[in-house]
């Protein structure tokens, strides 16, 4: 029976060696299974990070695109703004000194001189004079004109009939050009 008895210890041995052989083996594929899942579970994470990062870099780099766009038309707008300030208070300006010049007497021999010229230029044509309403009584003996109510700062616009041909030299006229010219080439 002694023998029997280490048989059966032995046996049990054996069993047991076995048994923490698979138990040191199960325990070794469990540590390396979730040395993976922790491996895949960082470089998932680690994946989605960088693509919201990405996203709200994104997210970001639009809003600040609208932003300096918005701001770039603030900035146009106020320039246009300002431009367009300082073009009215120069030709405000021109008009009050054009309104001095239509006062004097030069006025008058100015603008009989420049219908004069035209006249004879076009010397055996029919024309007709326009001028300012405010005009007609100080040209009375000097010069045959009808009044235009278009022509408001001054200056004559000379139709020679037959010809299809206005002739203007009206202030109205050569401020709105002047005025052009300079929004055009003043720089600003």
């Amino acid at each position: 029976m002694a023998d029997e008895a280490e048989k059966l210890r032995r046996f049990r041995e054996a069993v047991c060696e076995e048994t923490r052989v698979q138990a040191e083996r199960m325990l070794e594929e469990a540590k390396a299974e979730h040395d993976a899942a922790v491996k895949a579970a960082r470089t998932d994470t680690e994946r989605r990070m960088r693509q919201m990062e990405s996203e709200v870099n994104a997210h970001y780099e639009h809003l600040l695109s609208c932003e300096l766009s918005n701001a770039a038309l603030v900035a146009k707008r106020t320039t246009l703004l300002r431009r367009e300030e300082l073009a009215a208070s120069v030709f405000e300006l021109v008009k009050e000194k054009l309104r001095e010049f239509r006062a004097s007497d030069k006025y008058i021999d100015w603008l009989c001189r420049n219908v004069d010229s035209v006249k004879e230029r076009y010397k055996g044509h029919q024309t007709e004079v326009r001028v300012s309403a405010e005009d007609l009584p100080r040209l009375k003996g000097r010069l045959e004109a009808a009044a235009d109510p278009s022509v408001t700062l001054g200056g004559a616009a000379v139709c020679v009939s037959d010809s299809n041909i206005l002739l203007d030299f009206t202030f109205d006229s050569l401020l709105e050009r002047e005025r052009a010219d300079f929004c055009r080439n003043a720089g600003l």
